[in-house]
């Protein structure tokens, strides 16, 4: 094993990424390069959970992936969290198969809180961006999440291919009842990466124009709104919206035990972008970007 001997471990959330597989094809996946690995399998999990909770006091878990609901074992893991009393248990879902209703109530009886992907206003965009025609049981899992009385956010990444709908996004989201929504600039990572012009809008005077008026449709409708990841020239107006991530450690089949990646907050960055931008000899930002590009 190796460890990080400055790296205070205690206290810290745990973030498991089971399995990199999905149930959903988004063009800009971060995690789209590692679908093709195998998947943790449920001793690894708990192997992991058992681990870092019994000698870190771990704060709480968050279950991401790919799509961690699509797992055989799914409730199998959550019932197992709940025997150890985590205070939390964080759901990253496309909430695709909470559409069955059946499902959802047997699943989300185990979960404190969930964050659904949300990218597309309707089925042309979301079959544009995805190319599976999930549009529909995607708003009706919402539905089913928010009727099972979770605390729900949806996360929309920012992209050339949904930048002008936005505002579209946000009043489909109002009208469903969402209550908290994060916007989010891609991480420019992964696949992304190496997609970078098909991904990124790079027009950040355009970006600007459709943020305020997503912004101001979530507050005129009581959505408590965060951001992350954009460019610290574009956000210059939202001081007091800016996402703040919990520092945790990652974990997935390559990383387990102690050979783990830390503070993903820091790993991802949130002003990557910065790197790539033609303007960025005449930023005034720098110091603002310092430690991060």
């Amino acid at each position: 094993m190796s460890r990080n001997p400055f790296i205070n471990l205690k206290d810290l959330y745990l973030e498991i990424k089971p399995n990199y597989c999905c149930n959903d094809d988004c063009f800009f996946c971060d995690f789209q390069d590692k679908k093709g690995l195998k998947a943790m399998t449920f001793q690894e999990i708990k192997t992991n959970i058992d681990y870092f909770y019994s000698n870190y006091q771990t704060r709480g878990i968050v279950f991401s992936g790919g799509e961690p609901t699509v797992r055989s074992d799914f409730i199998d893991v959550l019932i197992h969290i709940k025997t150890l009393e985590i205070p939390t248990l964080y759901l990253h879902t496309n909430a695709i198969m909470f559409s069955n209703l059946d499902f959802a109530n047997r699943s989300l009886k185990y979960v404190s809180k969930v964050l659904v992907g949300f990218h597309a206003h309707n089925s042309k965009l979301y079959n544009t961006i995805s190319t599976l025609n999930n549009f529909k049981k995607k708003i009706l899992g919402i539905r089913n999440i928010l009727e099972c009385g979770l605390p729900l956010r949806t996360n929309t990444v920012i992209n050339r291919l949904n930048l002008r709908f936005l505002p579209n996004i946000a009043k489909v989201l109002s009208n469903i009842g969402v209550k908290r929504a994060l916007l989010t600039f891609p991480f420019i990572i992964g696949r992304t990466k190496s997609n970078f012009k098909r991904v990124i809008p790079t027009d950040l005077d355009l970006v600007k124009i459709y943020l305020e008026k997503t912004i101001k449709i979530f507050q005129n409708n009581q959505i408590i709104t965060t951001l992350q990841g954009f460019p610290p020239c574009v956000t210059k107006g939202y001081p007091d919206l800016k996402e703040i991530w919990n520092e945790r450690i990652l974990i997935d089949v390559e990383h387990q035990l102690e050979n783990y990646l830390l503070l993903f907050n820091h790993a991802i960055g949130p002003f990557l972008y910065c790197r790539y931008c033609k303007l960025d000899y005449q930023c005034t930002d720098k110091e603002e970007r310092s430690g991060y590009d």
